[in-house]
C-alpha cells in the first residue's frame, strides 16, 4: 500500500489541537469524508494555513499516519472568497458543511454529492440574489436526503403538496 495519496476535496470543519496543529474534516471526491492532521498550520510563519480555510476547494497530498493521516502538501483550487464575505452566505455555507459532516459516514465515496456540494458553494460564491441562497440550500438538503435514502422522491412530492 502506498505511503502517500492524493485527493481533491472541500474543507468542512477544522479543530485546533495542541499549540500549532489542526484536525481538518475534508469531503473528498475520491475517498469521501476523511479527517486529516495538519501539523504546524497555526504557526504565524505557516505558508499552508491560508489554503486550509473552511469551504476551500483544495488538492491534497496526504501521508498515512499511525492513528490519523496527515497533510504533506495542499493547494487551493477555489477559495470561494465572496462566500466568506457576507454573513448570510457564510451561514448557508455552514449549513451545507454541517449537513455533509453529520449525514455522511467516514470513508464512503459519494461522487454525486461531492459534485452537488461543489455546485452549491459555487452558487453561494457567485449569485447576487439573497433569496436564491435559501432555495438552493433547500434543494440541496432534499437532494442529499434522497441520495442517502432518507426520503424517496414520492415522499417529498406528497409532503410538498400538503
Amino acid at each position: 500500500m502506498f505511503r502517500t495519496y492524493k485527493a481533491e476535496g472541500i474543507i468542512l470543519k477544522r479543530v485546533s489541537v495542541g499549540e500549532a496543529d489542526r484536525i481538518l474534516t475534508v469531503f473528498t471526491r475520491q475517498f469521501g469524508k476523511i479527517r486529516v492532521l495538519a501539523k504546524g498550520v497555526r504557526k504565524i510563519a505557516s505558508r499552508r494555513s491560508p489554503h486550509m480555510e473552511l469551504f476551500n476547494h483544495v488538492r491534497l497530498v496526504i501521508y498515512r499516519g499511525k492513528t490519523l493521516d496527515g497533510i504533506s502538501e495542499i493547494e487551493s483550487l477555489e477559495t470561494f472568497s465572496a462566500c466568506k464575505e457576507q454573513l448570510h452566505r457564510v451561514a448557508h455555507g455552514y449549513v451545507v458543511a454541517e449537513l455533509v459532516d453529520r449525514l455522511l459516514a467516514d470513508g464512503q465515496e459519494h461522487y454525486d454529492i461531492f459534485a452537488r456540494v461543489l455546485s452549491i458553494f459555487r452558487k453561494l460564491n457567485t449569485d447576487a440574489i439573497i433569496d436564491s441562497y435559501s432555495a438552493a440550500v433547500h434543494d440541496f438538503k432534499i437532494a442529499l436526503l434522497q441520495e442517502l435514502g432518507y426520503i424517496s422522491d414520492t415522499q417529498y412530492a406528497h409532503a410538498s403538496v400538503d
